[in-house]
């Protein structure tokens, strides 16, 4: 993900939109303090890149979730049980703190990661339903939208062979960084 996250990079700031990364080497960074450093820095929205595995090795493509109380499915859940655990997060303290998420922010989520799936689509495989919710402890930012964007599955060979291709890097994160601006000019700069 660090090198999709420097590709996302670049093509923001090509943009003229400013970024900061949570990490700029290959360290783990633990989602919490992802959120922090958001929060911190007063950001506009969290952009989150994850790559994953799944039981099911069918599965494949890019997903964009947005946070809820209640999972878009089984797939979801299961991927935000994971997270949350290695976090040690109990499933009520979850519902606790997204409960008090303002429902304007998730809205505004929702229009982000709907122009994100628009934006990438023809630039490799969407996983069918590609707009997902799940409640991820890095969506829960508060005061900011947030997006979890899956990259992919390590688990499907198709997804790994364009997790490591250049070119699939750089369309993919212009196409990103391209809904971003749409997005920001909408919401952030209206």
């Amino acid at each position: 993900t660090l090198s999709m996250a420097k590709a996302l990079g670049d093509a923001l700031g090509a943009r003229n939109i400013n970024h900061v990364f949570t990490r700029e080497d290959d360290r783990y960074v633990g989602l919490q303090e992802r959120v922090a450093l958001a929060k911190k820095l007063g950001g506009d929205v969290l952009v989150s890149l994850h790559v994953n595995t799944a039981p099911r090795k069918t599965a494949s493509g890019l997903a964009v979730y947005t946070l809820s109380d209640e999972a878009s499915d089984d797939l979801a859940a299961e991927f935000a049980r994971q997270e949350n655990d290695a976090l040690g997060m109990k499933k009520g303290d979850a519902e606790a703190i997204s409960q008090r998420i303002q429902k304007k922010i998730t809205q505004i989520s929702d229009q982000l990661a709907t122009g994100m799936i628009m934006s990438v689509a023809g630039h490799g495989e969407i996983l069918e339903r590609p707009l997902r919710k799940a409640n991820f402890a890095v969506l829960r930012a508060y005061n900011m939208p947030a997006v979890l964007i899956e990259l992919g599955f390590l688990s499907h060979p198709g997804d790994l062979d364009l997790l490591f291709d250049p070119a699939w890097r750089s369309k993919t994160s212009l196409a990103l960084a391209d809904a971003i601006m749409v997005w920001q000019g909408k919401v952030i700069n209206k």
